[in-house]
């Protein structure tokens, strides 16, 4: 973090910052981070920030089961890339939303054969990182 402040923080430090949030064991400087991060990006900042940050930032909220702050994530990626739809932006926001459907407890069989339908993409793609989420959603059903 010290390195990205002095080089700057609109080319990096958004990104940073949510890897900060998702390894810091003190909830409240993850969290402190996580707005921090979102207040550069709304001021404006280099472009892959803003699917570094949502990547990292959801996984994170995924994994401590705070589903409305993951869908805040992807929502914020949606609004984004609105206007240029790009295939991993919109698989990033597809499996949050997915996930968080899925931790708050809808088990149907639309939503598995999503995460099914996302698993498969994510491994078609190379997205190797993506898939433990969802073998865990998978596992539960």
């Amino acid at each position: 973090m010290d390195i990205v402040r002095k080089v700057g923080m609109t080319f990096i430090g958004p990104s940073v910052l949510a890897v900060y949030a998702a390894v810091v064991e003190d909830a409240e400087a993850g969290s402190e981070a996580l707005g921090e991060a979102q207040s550069i990006l709304d001021s404006g900042c280099v472009a892959h920030n803003h699917i570094w940050f949502a990547r990292t930032a959801i996984d994170h909220a995924l994994k401590i089961q705070a589903w409305d702050l993951a869908e805040h994530f992807a929502s914020r990626l949606e609004t984004y890339t609105r206007q240029q739809p790009l295939a991993w932006p919109d698989f990033i926001i597809a499996r949050a939303h997915a996930l968080a459907s899925w931790g708050r407890g809808t088990r149907d069989a639309e939503l598995a054969g999503q995460l099914q339908d996302l698993r498969e993409r994510a491994m078609e793609s190379g997205l190797k990182a993506a898939v433990p989420l969802i073998d865990e959603a998978l596992a539960a059903a």
